[in-house]
């Protein structure tokens, strides 16, 4: 059988249960509450007076449907917690799920390697989590439009930057790919902790637990020099995207500590997998 076959039966499976759909469920009500939240009492010209000073002066509205998209990015819980939560609860599950409902038992009774059983889970849930953050991208870009219209990317990062509408929402779309690289890194861990674990829920909450020791231990000056090389320190590599120029040998560098990560999370799971006990 081969591996893309057996990828999209791995997808029809996926998607054929409705707790796949709660996640695009909760980013959508996460985006109206934002957005509700920014249209009620949000930033104005006011909150960049006061973070730039008294000498700047800010005419208009400084918010528009790129803004949204763009701020709701750098929110950490959104991309830190949330939809890594969302990606771990249905990457923990494709084999720590199967094998307690039993099915994962009869897929391994076919005539198909077990390398290709888990390239083809491993690109389901990569699959799932781009979907989940391109989905997060265009919502909030579209409800953005629709509230507050169009207009310039208003960004700070490392100081005051203003992009055309155009050039904002490319920079958007390239900064909202990055992060579905990265959160194709959390999907690996958590496949990878699914093969170690027998109950799905648990696959998942080890994984949001590593993230958050992760970010934790970025915290704590005793662990400076260890902070270069946590998974956290990297998931929010869209950043360099909204420099005046883009810093390229940056998003790389974030990359391909990401791009570690997934290698190692995926080997180790054809490794368990390898091994593990599923047929009698």
């Amino acid at each position: 059988m081969r591996v893309l076959t057996i990828i999209v039966g791995e997808l029809v499976k996926m998607f054929r249960q409705r707790g796949t759909y709660a996640g695009y469920i909760l980013l959508a009500a996460l985006i109206g509450m934002f957005a509700w939240g920014i249209w009620a009492e949000g930033p104005s010209a006011a909150s960049l007076d006061r973070q730039f000073g008294d000498d700047m002066v800010v005419g208009g509205n400084t918010i528009s449907g790129a803004v949204v998209s763009y701020m709701l990015l750098r929110v950490p819980v959104a991309v830190n917690v949330f939809i890594p939560l969302l990606v771990s609860m249905i990457a923990g599950g494709l084999i720590a799920g199967e094998a307690q409902r039993g099915t994962l038992r009869a897929m391994m009774v076919r005539p198909i390697h077990r390398w290709a059983a888990v390239l083809a889970k491993a690109c389901a849930a990569f699959i799932h989590s781009t979907s989940l953050v391109l989905f997060m991208g265009v919502l909030s870009l579209l409800v953005g439009y629709i509230v507050f219209g169009g207009g310039d990317l208003v960004a700070v990062e490392g100081g005051l930057r203003i992009f055309t509408e155009w050039d904002g929402i490319r920079r958007l779309a390239l900064a909202y790919g990055i992060t579905a690289l990265t959160m194709c890194s959390v999907a690996a861990l958590a496949l990878f902790c699914s093969t170690i674990f027998e109950h799905p829920l648990t696959a998942s909450g080890v994984t949001v637990g590593f993230l958050i020791v992760s970010g934790a231990l970025m915290l704590i000056p005793s662990f400076e020099w260890l902070r270069p090389h946590l998974l956290t320190t990297h998931l929010n590599a869209f950043k360099h995207v909204f420099e005046r120029d883009i810093v390229w040998a940056e998003v790389r560098y974030d990359l391909i500590y990401v791009l570690y990560y997934t290698l190692a999370a995926v080997g180790g799971t054809l490794l368990v997998f390898q091994r593990k006990d599923i047929t009698c």
